[in-house]
């Protein structure tokens, strides 16, 4: 007999990629695609947001807020968060008292504050909890990580992040991505945080030292950072760099190269090519992998957005079956994960 699927309520409609609009596809497209999830209603509480699941979610049942949303629907297990920044912190603490098990995107939240209190909840109830981290799902950085953990180059020694995508002026200085208030920071937050996590992902290491620097070089009207440095010393011992900005009129970069006691890895993450440098007794060999290939599912995230929600919905599957104590094996990034790069990131601002 084949597992039921989860019912699953989306909280909010206005996160960048919630719907489609500035971008082609969208996390609804992403939620279309998923097998073992059932979108059962969704709440919005601004008209615009009410007339966006109207046109979005046709037919699906829409409510002001979640209380109203799971008063009428208690079958409801789960939910996908899709509020800007400033609005997850109480959302999250809704849905956790709730008993609710909640997928959002990242960062989930403006500041590690705002989700100190969550943590104990989730840890005493059970809950999954699921930060769309996508790029560690992917197998570039699974063979990556297997890497390091497995000291296939020998010891890790320092690892170099890099991340440029479009300026200031072309996404529009008056995006909330620019404001403070409304996403807690600026390129650290909204793309510099996938940096930081594949960081203490592929190298199994959280922070000992975080240092960073930040500054708005476009001199564009806003509030926060459109390019910042981090320098980081793992517990491992190993050193690190982020060095992320909004700095290109068009497309990104994004890189990361691994130094180790035997050889590097260099990896590019647009072309999807890992290079490594082996050194040996009998000199240099150089192996190239490349990991593009076959059609891409339309919606956001791709593959990885498809396997990240699917992990998610097997993961609240498993706690229905085993109760509130069944393990989590699915290497999603959970609200701790999160609240560790909000941690770094803060640091990197001179607040931690």
């Amino acid at each position: 007999m084949s597992t039921p699927r989860v019912k699953v309520g989306i909280v909010g409609l206005r996160h960048p990629h919630a719907v489609r609009g500035h971008e082609p596809v969208s996390w609804l497209d992403t939620l279309e695609q998923t097998p073992d999830l059932s979108i059962v209603a969704v709440t919005e509480g601004t008209p615009s947001g009410r007339e966006s699941a109207s046109r979005h979610l046709p037919g699906t049942p829409c409510y002001a807020d979640v209380e109203s949303m799971l008063a009428a629907h208690p079958d409801i297990e789960a939910a996908f968060v899709l509020v800007p920044n400033a609005e997850s912190g109480p959302t999250l603490m809704q849905l956790v008292e709730r008993d609710v098990h909640v997928a959002l995107d990242k960062p989930g939240a403006r500041t590690s504050t705002e989700l100190a209190p969550i943590l104990p909840m989730v840890e005493s109830r059970g809950l999954v909890t699921a930060v769309a981290y996508l790029r560690r799902h992917h197998p570039l950085f699974q063979d990556i990580r297997r890497t390091v953990i497995e000291e296939r180059l020998g010891r890790l020694w320092m690892v170099e992040l890099r991340l440029f995508t479009t300026q200031v002026r072309v996404r529009g200085p008056e995006n909330p991505l620019f404001s403070k208030e409304a996403s807690g920071g600026g390129i650290l937050h909204w793309m510099g945080c996938h940096m930081i996590d594949l960081l203490f992902y592929v190298t199994g290491s959280q922070p000992e030292i975080v240092r960073g620097m930040t500054a708005n070089l476009g001199r564009e009207a806003i509030d926060v950072e459109d390019a910042a440095v981090a320098a980081l010393t793992l517990r491992s011992g190993a050193m690190a760099t982020v060095t992320t900005g909004y700095m290109r009129r068009e497309g990104s970069d994004l890189t990361m190269k691994l130094h180790c006691e035997n050889g590097t890895l260099f990896a590019d993450m647009i072309d999807e090519r890992i290079d490594i440098t082996e050194w040996g007794s009998h000199g240099q060999k150089l192996t190239e992998t490349h990991y593009a290939g076959g059609s891409t599912p339309r919606c956001y995230g791709g593959e990885s957005g498809i396997w990240f929600l699917q992990a998610f919905a097997q993961a609240v599957q498993r706690r229905r079956a085993q109760g509130r104590g069944g393990p989590d094996a699915s290497g999603l990034a959970t609200l701790h994960d999160a609240a560790a790069v909000l941690r770094a990131i803060e640091s990197s601002y001179g607040e931690g």
